[in-house]
């Protein structure tokens, strides 16, 4: 009999509200299994960026849990919350704004190195970093600005995988970008997961980008998941309405004429 796989991250029984206003996420589990991209989609206001929020430690919820391998992240525990900090990274939606202007790429890059305290190779792992997301060593010796939209959130990219993390969390890393270094962006992450056996969690709208990256999807409304399953099943079939809304609300080309 094959054991199941252990969770890298968990949510479980999450409920969340900022103060006495209305709840934000109700009842939400969600398990990110290792090797299996999730992507977490509905509309502006279900959640989504909350729940990244909670999976990324930067919010408790108000009530329920937040595991990391296993144990409740806990931040008064340095050696769990050290040791989650280097297995989990993220990437933010935009390019312009994650990035300190006034510093140099490389150190830039070398931010989550130094937080941790892996000064050993630092020059090495940057430079190897750089090299992954497609940009050249002297990168590092040059500035955000000097760099188009796309190559700044290679820039993001490079930082979040330069500690060799299990877990890449990702809002909308695509979404500032124009279609042609959009796809190119998300090639790159399809090559990222594979090659460095990422694990990649994402919030997005574009449902086109979700079928690309990930194998599983979570559907969010009102702060509650409603469907969740392998990408290919829910979004081929979905079974709960709000799903078929989603998919039915994308945009598409009218059929040619004559």
């Amino acid at each position: 009999m094959t054991r199941p796989i252990r969770p890298i991250l968990e949510v479980r029984g999450a409920h969340f509200a900022y103060g006495r206003s209305a709840p934000v996420l109700t009842d939400v589990s969600v398990a990110v299994t290792p090797g299996r991209s999730l992507a977490l989609v509905g509309e502006s206001g279900a959640g989504k960026t909350t729940l990244l929020r909670l999976l990324l430690g930067l919010a408790r919820p108000t009530s329920g849990q937040v595991l990391y391998e296993g144990k409740e992240l806990a931040p008064r525990d340095r050696a769990l919350m050290r040791e989650f900090r280097r297995g989990v990274q993220t990437v933010f939606q935009d390019p312009y704004s994650s990035l300190d202007p006034r510093q140099r790429v490389g150190r830039i890059v070398s931010e989550p190195l130094r937080s941790l305290g892996l000064r050993e190779d630092m020059t090495a792992r940057v430079a190897a970093a750089l090299d992954a997301v497609g940009l050249p060593e002297d990168a590092a010796s040059r500035y955000p600005q000097e760099f188009s939209g796309g190559q700044r959130q290679r820039i993001a990219i490079a930082r979040a995988i330069v500690c060799e993390p299990r877990v890449l969390l990702a809002d909308e890393p695509v979404s500032a970008l124009d279609v042609s270094t959009r796809v190119r962006v998300v090639d790159l992450l399809q090559d990222l997961r594979e090659t460095r056996a990422l694990t990649v969690v994402m919030v997005s709208h574009d449902l086109a980008v979700v079928a690309a990256l990930c194998q599983e999807v979570a559907v969010l409304e009102r702060g509650r998941i409603v469907e969740r399953g392998d990408t290919a099943q829910v979004l081929g079939a979905p079974r709960h309405p709000y799903t078929r809304r989603l998919i039915d609300s994308v945009p598409r080309l009218p059929p040619p004429k004559g």
